[in-house]
Formats: structure tokens, C-alpha cells, sequence
């Protein structure tokens, strides 16, 4: 049966006009798991009653939810979640190593201390995400979205805002199949903290080569994150 947490109601009661309330419910219902791959059927009626609305503001952010890539026509009236094949996943992140690597070496060029100061910031609080966490799904969900802002703020450095609008539809994706159980004890402290402070290190010299270099490598390494059912 499909419900819609009253925490992420609350989260967006305050959000105008009411197409952009419901969208940013769905999205984050959507991201957050809450309605599972393969699993809903949804229809304009269905949301609308839960949410309390019309159907007008939610065929309006279906629509936008089935451009940004989160939804896709099942039959007249009814949409599904968006199913990715082994072969989608790879080119997502076959894309995500070129446009991010790309944004790391315009970062290089263009971060100002500020901007280091701010990536420090993002990766000593994944550093210090620990396993006691994991069964915590609010605690989970905040650490998968310091790993994607920590990456969106160097698509943000970057200066490049074509750049940016791209590498935040595939991270929009990349967080919507998050596997948990892919999360170990040393995934955040271990794995993907001191990548990062390769990164900043890197960008901090002006590296632009090593930049690219090390942020490839992290999306490599991290997939399985993000890839239910990818293999080489």
C-alpha cells in the first residue's frame, strides 16, 4: 500500500505552489525508499488522496518526476518506478566518471580557501559516521546525503553550471538505489573519507590531472553503493 511518511510531509508543508509541494514529497519519498522498485503502481488518484490535493498539482509533478528520470509509464493513468538494467547502471556510472572528473578539474582551478574549508567540513562528518548508524534509516539517509553534497559541492566549485545541472540528476539517481546493506563498518570512515581527502588535497594544489585521477577512482569504488546487481 502506498503511504507517504507524515516526517516528509512536514518537511515540505511550507513549499509553493502546491505542484512544487508534491513533487519534493514524491522525490523524497522516492529517494528515501519509501516506495519500493518494481513494487508500486502509482496513479494520480492514489497520491492525490494521500496527500490531500487535487489531481492537477500531481499529474504536474509526476510529469517532472518522469522527466528528471524517477518515473515511467506503466499504462494509461498508472506510472511506476523507473527500472534500470545492468546496462543503464553501468552507463551511469560511466557518465558520472566523465562529467565528475570533468568538474574536478575546473574545481582545481577555481576552489578558493573557502571552498576547501567547506569540503574539510563535509568529509569530517562522513569520517565520522560510524556503524552503530546503519540500522538508524534517518542516520543512513544523512549520511548518503553528505556523500552526494560533498560531490555536488565540487560540481558547484567548478563554476560550470551546465556541469552541475547534469551531475545532480545523476546523483538524484544514484541516491534513489543506495543499497544499505552495501554499507559496512568501514565504508564512510575507512574507504570513502580518505578518498576524499585525496581530493581535496589534490584540488587544494591545483592538481587538476590528479583531481580527475582520484574522483574516478572513488565512483569506481563506490558503485556498489548505488548498484544493486552490478558486476563487471
Amino acid at each position: 500500500m502506498f503511504t507517504i511518511p507524515r516526517e516528509i510531509i512536514n518537511r515540505h508543508k511550507d513549499n509553493k505552489p502546491s505542484y512544487n509541494r508534491v513533487y519534493w514529497i514524491l522525490r523524497d519519498c522516492l529517494i528515501d525508499g519509501n516506495i519500493n522498485i518494481g513494487e508500486e503502481k502509482l496513479t494520480e488518484e492514489k497520491i492525490a488522496e494521500a496527500l490531500n490535493v487535487s489531481r492537477t498539482p500531481v499529474r504536474t509533478a509526476m510529469a517532472q518526476l518522469k522527466n528528471d528520470g524517477f518515473l515511467q509509464n506503466i499504462s494509461k493513468g498508472r506510472v511506476g518506478l523507473n527500472e534500470f538494467s545492468i546496462e543503464d547502471k553501468k552507463n551511469l556510472v560511466e557518465s558520472s566518471i566523465v562529467l565528475e572528473s570533468a568538474a574536478a578539474s575546473y574545481a582545481a582551478h577555481r576552489a578558493t580557501d573557502e571552498d576547501i574549508e567547506a569540503l574539510k567540513e563535509i568529509n569530517n562528518a562522513i569520517r565520522h559516521f560510524h556503524s552503530g548508524n546503519r540500522d538508524d534509516r534517518n542516520a543512513f539517509s544523512g549520511i548518503r546525503d553528505l556523500h552526494a553534497s560533498f560531490h555536488l559541492m565540487i560540481a558547484k566549485i567548478s563554476g560550470n553550471r551546465f556541469l552541475y545541472k547534469y551531475i545532480v540528476e545523476n546523483r538524484n539517481i544514484m541516491r534513489m538505489l543506495y543499497v544499505e546493506h552495501s554499507v559496512t563498518e568501514d565504508t564512510y570512515p575507512h574507504i570513502i573519507a580518505p578518498k576524499h581527502d585525496q581530493l581535496i588535497e589534490a584540488i587544494s594544489q591545483k592538481d587538476s590531472e590528479a583531481a580527475k585521477i582520484i574522483i574516478s577512482s572513488e565512483i569506481l569504488n563506490t558503485r556498489k553503493l548505488y548498484m544493486r546487481g552490478y558486476s563487471e
